[in-house]
């Protein structure tokens, strides 16, 4: 799908929940609080050495808030933009020259609101992440608002560095900082992996797309519980996040039983996993079918995706800090 497409698509993301969550700074100022909400892109590429890594901006003195601070390219939504994404391009294009044709969309995060007492501000922020492929000969030029930009492995972020906010945006479309670098994953997200079956993109047909699930659940190692069941659905609500729009609802209907014979097999499980559990149930979901009442339909009703919606807020809700 073209990013001109989703451009006119994505309106309706504008309307999309918004989580509060807090970070700390200073106490609270005496001024009425201002309220903004904005963009945060991050583009990502492969590196030489086969590693994909996320470029930084660095703000410069010459800007309001967080200077000399590294983040996503940031700005206002503004009333004439068309929706979230329509304002993510056009700060691409106003901070560092680059054109919705030398990039691909990814994925739009969980839009999320925190206070920022320091500047006192409350920044509603809308997360996306876009490719900028090695590729592209079309180059980078950075304007006043930036006095440089690095890149950086998704998951060595310095926090220390980076506006407020950044990490928590990162995650929201990247799944490294959570669950480590599991390849099959990786190259899904950024648009690489290819269906065996298909020879297409895997983010385009939910077959292959719940098959990048089920071997990423072969690939999650840790031993809690507790850990691996929040492992499992992020890795879930990526893989549908970043799925083609076309293929969400579908793909909902392979991903929530998924889920539920996780359940299933967890029950028995104690606070520490049995050895090898992960291959285990990375072998169970090969049986998975989707769901019988949805199946075969060439065009989903609206109650069949209210309630496969409804039921995927019940598997990713608690995913991300709740609202306050």
């Amino acid at each position: 799908m073209s990013l001109r497409t989703l451009t006119r698509i994505s309106a309706s993301s504008a309307a999309r929940p918004v989580q509060r969550c807090a970070f700390a700074t200073t106490s609270p100022a005496e001024a009425p609080l201002q309220k903004r909400a904005v963009v945060g892109s991050f583009l990502f590429r492969r590196h030489g050495d086969g590693k994909p890594r996320v470029a930084l901006f660095k703000r410069s003195d010459k800007v309001n808030t967080y200077q000399h601070k590294y983040a996503a390219i940031s700005g206002g939504v503004e009333a004439e933009d068309e929706s979230t994404l329509s304002a993510a391009l056009r700060e691409l294009h106003e901070e560092t020259k680059l054109t919705k044709d030398s990039l691909h969309y990814l994925c739009h995060g969980k839009p999320y609101s925190f206070i920022d007492n320091k500047f006192n501000y409350e920044w509603s922020v809308h997360p996306f992440a876009f490719q900028w492929p090695s590729s592209s000969t079309e180059p980078l030029t950075l304007g006043w608002e930036h006095e440089g930009h690095a890149w950086f492995e998704p998951s060595e972020v310095p926090e220390s560095e980076v506006a407020a906010g950044v990490v928590e945006s990162l995650r929201r479309v990247w799944p490294e900082g959570d669950l480590g670098r599991i390849e099959v994953l990786v190259r899904y997200c950024l648009g690489e992996a290819v269906g065996k079956q298909t020879g297409e993109d895997a983010r385009r047909d939910p077959h292959d797309a719940f098959t990048v699930f089920r071997e990423t659940v072969g690939e999650i190692t840790t031993s809690d519980s507790a850990q691996w069941r929040r492992c499992v659905r992020l890795a879930a609500w990526h893989i549908w996040n970043h799925a083609d729009r076309s293929v969400k609802a579908p793909l909902l209907t392979r991903l929530l039983p998924g889920l539920e014979l996780i359940e299933t097999l967890l029950e028995p499980q104690r606070a520490e996993l049995a050895p090898q559990f992960e291959k285990l149930a990375a072998m169970a979901l090969e049986n998975v079918q989707p769901q019988k009442e949805m199946e075969g339909q060439g065009v989903m009703s609206e109650e069949d995706i209210q309630y496969l919606t409804q039921e995927a807020d019940r598997f990713f809700s608690g995913l991300w800090p709740t609202p306050e």
